[in-house]
């Protein structure tokens, strides 16, 4: 485990996190290996102390993200609410009913 995290933690911060490391599944430490990889920020502020490893672990996906990925994310999520909210009104009244099979009683 200790070869797998080399290129990406400093060995004196590998070696408090080994005993962390050792109790996630392999899903998780394959997916923090990969954040620590891309993301640059993430991985100095874990190399230099002010993220410890146990706050590093409990992070969300959405934490872990670089800032280009955080920034794509809100704006699909701010897109999709607009695309949401747009469509909304699209039909009238009468394809609505057509749509629901709404039958008028005679």
């Amino acid at each position: 485990m200790e070869s797998f995290f080399q290129p990406v933690l400093d060995n004196d911060v590998l070696k408090k996190a080994l005993p962390i490391f050792r109790k996630l599944d392999n899903c998780k430490l394959r997916s923090l290996r990969s954040d620590l990889r891309r993301n640059d920020a993430l991985r100095s502020s874990v190399n230099e102390g002010k993220i410890t490893i146990e706050q590093l672990v409990e992070m969300s996906f959405e934490e872990l993200a670089d800032e280009v990925t955080k920034e794509k994310r809100k704006l699909a999520k701010i897109e999709n609410l607009q695309s949401a909210l747009t469509k909304k009104n699209l039909m009238s009244k009468a394809d609505l009913d057509v749509l629901t099979n709404k039958i008028e009683d005679p």
